[in-house]
């Protein structure tokens, strides 16, 4: 009999943009975080060193749209793997709602930092260790 739970899934593509499943504290750090912060620092770079222009050019109408569609990936991407670290540790993705609180996004981000998930398989999925072992 086939379990209605999904296998763990730990490509890149999946942790960023896929919704089902579940995203262990490794692939958290590894495939999000990290090269999260290395792309923030890269677009901190750009802003620090580009000049501003006194008159709106196509090139600042550009980077606006540019700017927009980053925001949303970056939305969307922080979304599904926040709601597969959710998931990891049986809680419901709806735990994310608080990061839109000022205090508490911090302690969210430690939760889903730092907090391991639970062991062997729950109602979201089977765990990284169980899909190993198979």
């Amino acid at each position: 009999m086939k379990s209605s739970v999904p296998a763990y899934n730990g490509s890149v593509g999946h942790i960023l943009f896929g919704f089902e499943g579940r995203c262990n504290r490794r692939d958290y750090w590894i495939k999000y975080f990290l090269p999260l912060c290395v792309i923030v620092i890269f677009i901190i770079y750009l802003i620090a060193n580009e000049p501003e222009p006194e008159v709106p050019t196509s090139e600042t109408t550009v980077a606006m749209i540019v700017q927009i569609v980053v925001g949303v990936l970056y939305n969307w991407i922080f979304i599904a793997v926040g709601k597969k670290r959710c998931q990891d540790m049986d809680r419901s993705p709806w735990f994310l709602i608080f990061t839109l609180l000022p205090v508490f996004n911090i302690w969210i981000f430690c939760v889903l930092a730092f907090k391991g998930g639970t062991p062997g398989p729950n109602k979201y999925g089977l765990s990284y260790e169980k899909t190993l072992a198979e």
